[in-house]
């Protein structure tokens, strides 16, 4: 752990761990796609979705986040997405408020999560104002549009 002095405010680097469990995501696909018709083979489809209710995280990050992205299905049953997410709550030595970040990853076709995300810079509030970070997500998306799985990463932040 990196840990610095800065005009009395320390800047610590943590590592950072945490789960959730999401309720179903509301999907739109854009026509002609179907996706209770979809069926591997067929042509792309793509949309947009959202998160349906608040998604409980809990580890090192305690609270709620709720989402929006775009997402393009290939042929292949492959799923490409773009998410913004917003957390708000707590997140382990660097206190309480909400933080933005953006995503971006896959979903093969067997339903599991591969991707990236990052803290947007100066979309911060209370505590994290100057919140930094990144990692990864690994979960899955399952045929009820429901999702789970867990952040890994670090965070920057002053405490």
């Amino acid at each position: 752990m990196a840990l610095m002095l800065t005009a009395g405010c320390a800047i610590g680097t943590r590592r950072v761990h945490a789960h959730y469990e999401s309720p179903a995501d509301v999907l739109t696909a854009v026509p002609p796609c179907d996706l209770a018709r979809w069926k591997p083979g067929m042509n792309a489809c793509r949309g947009t979705a959202y998160s349906g209710a608040p998604t409980t995280i809990t580890g090192d990050w305690t609270g709620r986040t709720e989402y929006a992205y775009g997402w393009l299905m290939l042929p292949s049953g492959a799923t490409y997405a773009a998410n913004v997410e917003t957390f708000t709550g707590t997140v382990d030595g660097c206190g309480t408020g909400s933080f933005t970040y953006s995503m971006t990853g896959v979903q093969r076709p067997d339903g599991t999560l591969d991707t990236r995300w990052t803290v947007v810079d100066g979309l911060g509030t209370g505590d994290f104002v100057r919140l930094r970070g990144e990692g990864t997500l690994i979960g899955v998306f399952r045929d009820d549009y429901t999702s789970a799985g867990d952040f890994r990463g670090w965070v920057r932040c002053r405490r």
